[in-house]
């Protein structure tokens, strides 16, 4: 994959923030260009015969094209309940009794973390994290307190 073509669709809007463009005038923009884009190419592709072969970087950009694409949708889909941008990586289970303090930092008990958090944690501490990123996540009813571990400040052993 070339490296140009590395950019992730997040990584794209936010990069359009940071430049100081209106973000919702350029988005629009931008997504205009994509819905031409993506008609010009179902236009090539439905001219084609289905047992035609196309090159696998071409497959390739596509299928990139759609994961990034899907991952744009699904920002509006779960930021309408919170504005907050949340990574299903890396993240910490907090108690399910957790009820969040006004303190900008605070000790929480540890239960469990994801295989890919960056760093050990010893059963039964408690970890110093940043209040305003805990996350509250219901799945089937069950309600998850969870943070990602770059939001991890200290632990008290």
């Amino acid at each position: 994959m070339l490296s140009r073509y590395k950019t992730t669709m997040a990584e794209a809007i936010k990069k359009v923030y940071e430049d100081g463009h209106i973000d919702v005038p350029s988005a629009k923009r931008k997504m205009k260009l994509m819905i031409e884009d993506a008609n010009q190419i179902m236009g090539k592709l439905n001219s084609m015969n289905n047992e035609d072969k196309l090159p696998s970087w071409w497959m390739d950009m596509i299928n990139t094209a759609s994961d990034n694409m899907n991952s744009a949708r699904d920002y509006f889909l779960t930021s309408e309940q919170n504005k907050k941008e949340v990574e299903i990586d890396s993240i910490i289970v907090l108690p399910e009794d957790y009820k969040a303090k006004d303190e900008r930092f605070v000790a929480v008990k540890f239960l469990k973390a994801a295989d890919d958090v960056r760093f050990q944690i010893s059963d039964g501490c408690q970890l110093v994290v940043d209040n305003s990123m805990i996350e509250e996540i219901n799945i089937c009813g069950t309600n998850y307190n969870v943070i990602l571990d770059n939001y991890v400040v200290g632990m008290i052993e």
